[in-house]
């Protein structure tokens, strides 16, 4: 199974993808995660990382794409928050995706769960202006992300308790 999930901050992509990796027995590949871990390193390319995260901007393609690729296996994972540009499009083909899960979220409901991250993970990315870029990005790019895989989409609506979510997504990905 070669799977991605997308959406908005803070529907539920990391939670989401943690569940179905161990449902399928899947490897988890967490493009946040690992970009917060490059970070740390503090290097050159954790330097470049950093600039753009905490402001909220993507970082750039080269150095995402590089370490997606060397990251990912041929077969059995879900790739979590990737693509989020349609430049990100070329390196998901040679994945070659068999279902892209798109977890939906009213902006309201999207402001007061990353409040609630705020509190608990101290994240920078999720401060107030780094979220508005953030948001303003996705709904700039994910309509021809949404229309490449358009065969492929599972939409489901992240709007409900992480056990129905989880359920929609099972029941989808059996079909």
């Amino acid at each position: 199974m070669r799977l991605a999930i997308i959406g908005i901050q803070g529907s539920g992509k990391g939670t989401q993808a943690k569940l179905i990796a161990e449902k399928f027995k899947l490897k988890r590949i967490t493009v946040g995660e690992i970009l917060r871990k490059e970070i740390k390193k503090n290097n050159k390319q954790g330097k470049i990382l950093a600039k753009y995260i905490n402001k909220g901007l993507m970082a750039p393609n080269e150095i995402v794409n590089k370490i997606l690729l060397k990251n990912t296996p041929k077969d059995n994972f879900i790739i979590d928050g990737f693509p989020r540009d349609k430049r990100q499009l070329n390196v998901a083909d040679k994945f070659n995706l068999e279902k892209v899960i798109l977890l939906t979220l009213p902006k309201k409901e999207v402001l007061k769960r990353i409040k609630k991250r705020r509190e608990i993970e101290k994240r920078t990315d999720d401060e107030e202006k780094a979220l508005e870029i953030r948001l303003k990005l996705f709904y700039e790019h994910s309509p021809k992300i949404i229309k490449h895989f358009k065969d492929r989409i599972i939409k489901i609506n992240g709007n409900q308790t992480i056990k129905k979510v989880f359920s929609d997504i099972e029941k989808a990905l059996k079909k």
